[in-house]
């Protein structure tokens, strides 16, 4: 046991994503002290993608063909599991994952003859935060949610919910290591085709975006183009009076579909499908560091969409705000 040590997990995990949850159903009217216990009840169901933010890092003082071999058997059963040898300081190899990726190779069929799992998992049952995902006996205390007082973001005003580069940069992590291993989560506004845009650069990244199910979009916002100029001003007004309409369609829409019995759920994802690319969104994103680079070298460029370009510059300050290296 002394060979696999518990470096980092991510402060008051259960919160996080709690927020990640509300932020999906725009519940947050149903917020105290004690609330996150609801998340237990989506992942009983198996919707454990809420659960794809945070990070849990492992360090191993050394390793053997055994130790490969477990590795292995776990990325067939989640492949976001992520691992690097280490030649500085005590560890030989550092091990990564998100808390959904922890509860699916603890699910899976191939935990039960995984013996470095299960001393993963010996540790984790130490921390009471951790604990408290696949054990309903176990009880944390009843705190404010501190990530739902950083408020909301707002267009060009993105959030930083959590980062472990600092603490494990703080451990002696080389550059290469953090790249790999540390893990930014960030809560941003943006319209759902550059959304989709950002969204699809990811790997190893977790995320959440408005319910088409639960959350009515009759008074969304919709984002305007940075820079149009149509050398027409009939253009311009007519694009616009387009796209306040399809607002006022999808309200119509939703209300005849519930009059015509069918449930409201249904409805609403009926109705959003006449939304328009312009409507605005709220994305919760968590990448490894690496992920996050790669994303800013490919949109941060003047032949990127540009409002694309727009969104992850304001990501770039974020960073450089709170001193984390994406060079």
């Amino acid at each position: 046991m002394a060979n696999v040590e518990l470096l980092y997990y991510t402060k008051d995990y259960p919160k996080l994503v709690e927020l990640v949850a509300r932020q999906c159903y725009q519940s947050f009217h149903k917020v105290d002290e004690e609330s996150h216990r609801f998340i237990r009840s989506i992942m009983s169901k198996g919707h454990l993608s809420v659960a794809s933010v945070g990070n849990i890092v492992f360090g191993l003082k050394a390793y053997d063909e055994k130790i490969l071999l477990d590795l292995m058997k776990m990325k067939v059963i989640n492949n976001f599991i992520r691992w690097s040898f280490s030649q500085e300081g005590a560890y030989e190899m550092i091990i990564s994952m998100n808390m959904l990726t922890f509860l699916d190779i603890k699910n899976g069929q191939e935990v039960e003859c995984n013996h470095l799992f299960n001393e993963l998992l010996d540790l984790t049952n130490q921390v009471p935060e951790l604990h408290w995902f696949y054990n309903r006996d176990v009880e944390i205390p009843a705190v404010e949610n501190s990530y739902m007082q950083m408020g909301s973001p707002t267009l060009y005003g993105p959030l930083l919910l959590s980062e472990d580069y600092t603490a494990l940069k703080a451990l002696g992590f080389s550059r290469e290591t953090l790249l790999i291993h540390a893990t930014i989560t960030i809560n941003y506004m943006t319209d759902r085709s550059t959304g989709l845009q950002l969204w699809r650069h990811g790997d190893m990244t977790g995320g959440t975006e408005l319910s088409q199910r639960y959350v009515n979009r009759s008074n969304a916002a919709f984002r305007e183009m940075i820079g149009f100029e149509s050398g027409d001003s009939a253009v311009g007004e007519r694009l616009a009076e387009m796209i306040g309409q399809a607002g006022d369609q999808y309200d119509e829409l939703l209300t005849k579909l519930q009059e015509l019995g069918i449930h409201q759920s249904r409805a609403k994802e009926v109705a959003r499908a006449i939304l328009p690319n312009a409507v605005v969104t709220q994305i919760i994103q968590c990448r490894p560091l690496r992920q996050w680079q790669h994303l800013f070298v490919l949109r941060d460029t003047n032949h990127a969409q540009k409002e694309a370009a727009a969104d992850v510059r304001c990501m770039k300050q974020l960073f450089a705000d709170r001193q984390i290296a994406i060079d």
